[in-house]
């Protein structure tokens, strides 16, 4: 008798269940990055929640700056979105504030509650 040789019985790569499950976490994703083009707000107040669950709760800091289209700085960092979000630690922070043709204006802050911060640039002196 020829010996036989044993092929175990082959799996397909995807089921039924883990293509649905795949789809459906597409959709979420989706959904989300839509959400958070639409309301990005509702995204950072979910996010404080959330954070606020593992003990680190977070610190609104509301700043406006004359003139207006002036970028805001935290500690260094270019911050895209108003208002800012910091952790409750009571530590210190700078907040700065820069835009062409004015001199920069800068802030120290203690991280132990909501701030509103108010910076004014004042314009360059020319030579």
């Amino acid at each position: 008798m020829a010996p036989t040789l044993y092929e175990p019985p082959r799996k397909r790569l995807f089921s039924g269940r883990s293509v649905k499950v795949l789809l459906v976490l597409l959709v979420v994703a989706g959904a989300g990055g839509y959400l958070y083009q639409r309301q990005p707000g509702w995204f950072a107040n979910a996010a404080a929640s959330f954070l606020g669950l593992f003990g680190y709760e977070l610190v609104t800091i509301d700043v406006a700056t004359t003139p207006t289209q002036a970028n805001i700085l935290l500690d260094g960092e270019r911050m895209t979105e108003l208002p800012l979000r910091v952790r409750r630690d009571g530590g210190s922070h700078r907040v700065s504030a820069i835009a062409a043709g004015f001199a920069p204006a800068e802030l120290t802050f203690t991280a132990d509650g909501n701030k509103h911060l108010i910076l004014t640039l004042k314009p360059e002196r020319r030579h």
